[in-house]
Parts: structure tokens; sequence; C-alpha cells
């Protein structure tokens, strides 16, 4: 994902039902499915997800842009599996009529019992990216037959236990029992100090609200700052600040950008306030900062 990011980040699964085009089918303590039909276009609608999601495109044509840089585009039937925590990005252009899809969201508690059963075990913490899966024919009808039977019904937890379950292991044999672990754990203990910090730093040039990193992280607002504060020894706002601004001191030594651009690749609506904090950071202008290299570089080669 090169692009920047917008101000509002959506999280799933909670806010996608803010959209009307969006309904959900089900809801409870091991998991949710949602279905959403989309009749105009949607265009860069940056997301994380809270929980392992699998999102099945029954109709339509959708683009997904990934943190590591990789475009996936899903056509019908095909199926992308999203670990928690991973800032995503998707796109829709209505063309060929509407886009349908299915989006799943599984818990802890049914990732828990599913590897209970299948006698698998987590040794170390996984990091694992999207991945675009082909569905067969199998899959597919599984997933439309869920949406198509279940959406206008009081469905049974235990009756909806048992169906995430078995497209778990769907998903397992079609892909493999190692990657769907990967894909199923990633994230997940972003609570832990060492975690707290890797999540952070992985957004750290992002406009990502703390509300949102807080909820990543698994903390409160409140415990998320005090948190934050022991481990970076610094408030949010200034530690933030200073990694845009030592960003923009790489640009500076290291790029062609202007002032102007470097100002909004770092995300300041205005040049002159990236301008005064940039001094007050470093004490002097950018522009001074870029010329005083400039000029130690050709000393040095002299």
């Amino acid at each position: 994902m090169t692009a920047s990011l917008n101000k509002d980040i959506k999280i799933l699964p909670d806010q996608l039902t803010d959209y009307s085009f969006a309904h959900q089918i089900w809801e409870g303590r091991y998991g949710s499915v949602i279905r959403k039909i989309v009749h105009d276009d949607l265009r860069n609608v940056d997301f994380i997800s809270t929980h392992p999601c699998v999102a099945h495109i029954i109709y339509g044509t959708e683009t997904f842009y990934s943190e590591n840089g990789e475009d996936l585009v899903l056509k019908d039937r095909d199926l992308i599996f999203v670990p928690r925590g991973q800032l995503m990005r998707s796109d829709f252009k209505m063309e060929d009529g509407p886009l349908r899809a299915v989006l799943v969201f599984f818990s802890d508690r049914l990732i828990d019992e599913f590897l209970d059963e299948a006698g698998t075990r987590i040794e170390t913490q996984p990091i694992a990216n999207p991945l675009k899966v082909d569905a067969n024919e199998h899959l597919t009808q599984f997933i439309k037959s869920t949406h198509a039977i279940y959406h206008d019904l009081q469905v049974d937890e235990q009756l909806m236990r048992n169906k995430l379950l078995e497209l778990l292991l769907l998903l397992s044999t079609l892909i493999g029992k190692e990657q769907i672990k990967e894909l199923l754990f990633s994230g997940r203990s972003a609570q832990s100090s060492g975690n707290f910090k890797r999540t952070i730093e992985r957004y750290a040039l992002e406009q990502i609200p703390l509300e949102t990193l807080a909820l990543l992280t698994g903390r409160s607002m409140s415990s998320f700052k005090r948190d934050f504060q022991r481990i970076f020894q610094s408030s949010p706002a200034k530690w933030f600040r200073e990694q845009r601004l030592n960003k923009a001191r790489d640009l500076l030594e290291t790029g062609s950008l202007s002032v102007t651009e470097i100002a909004l690749e770092i995300h300041y609506d205005s040049t002159s306030h990236f301008i005064e904090q940039f001094k007050a950071r470093f004490g002097c202008t950018p522009l001074r900062y870029r010329r005083d290299k400039s000029a130690e570089e050709a000393h040095s080669e002299s």
C-alpha cells in the first residue's frame, strides 16, 4: 500500500455494519458472518480487522491492497484470508453490476477449539500476510449455502459453531494446515510488551487514531497511554511526531522531494507547520538542513 491512508480507518467487524450495504447474518461467541451488496463505487476504504477474516466474492471484482505492497484482485468465487491486525485497503468500481460478498470473522474461542480438535499447537508467534485463495466448488457452495440458509433465521449458536469449524476444516484442506495456523494466529499476542512495541513501530508513520491502536493492542485508552509511556518513555503525540520528523530528515538527505512534497509524505496538512516543527527538533529549516548536508558531502568528497 503506497498511497496515503485515509484518516477514517474502519475497524472490522464492528464498523462494517455502519454501511447500509452490509447486513449481519449471524453474530455470537464463535464469530460473525456479514453479507455485503454494493451498488455504487466504493473507493479507497482503509480497514483493519480485529479478528481473522475470510472474504468470499460471490459476484463482482474487488481489489485489496496490503501493507507489504501486494495488490490482490478478487473476482467471482475468489476468496481472501485476512489475518487480524493487518492494515488493508479495498477498492470497488461499479462496472458490471453490484459487488456481492460474504465475510466471515473467527473468534479466538473458535480458533482454539479448531486447533484443539486438530491436535495442533502454536510454538511461536507467526506473522502472516493476506492470502488470496482460488476457492474450489465445495468451498464456494458451502459459503453460499451458509448465507442463503441462515440469513433470515434465528440460528442456534452451537449450529453456527459447527458450520464455522467446518469452514476452517475446508480451508485447511485447501491451503494446508500450517498456513491456516499462521493465518489464524498472526497478530494474536499483541497484548505483550514486545508485540505492543512491534505493533506501534509498524504503524509509526501512518495516520492511525490512538483509539484504533489501543484496540489493536487489546487495551483501553488509559492503559494504552500508560503502557506507551512505560515502553517508549514518551507520550504518543511526541513519539509519533518525532518518527515523522526523523523520516523527513531521511528524505531530505537521500531524496529529491521538495519540502512541500515531504510534508505531504509524512502527513502534514500545512507545510509551514511542518517547517516549524522540523526547526524545533533539528535547529534549522528543512531547506537549510538539506543545503548543509549537501555542503558536508561535497566537502568530504573533495
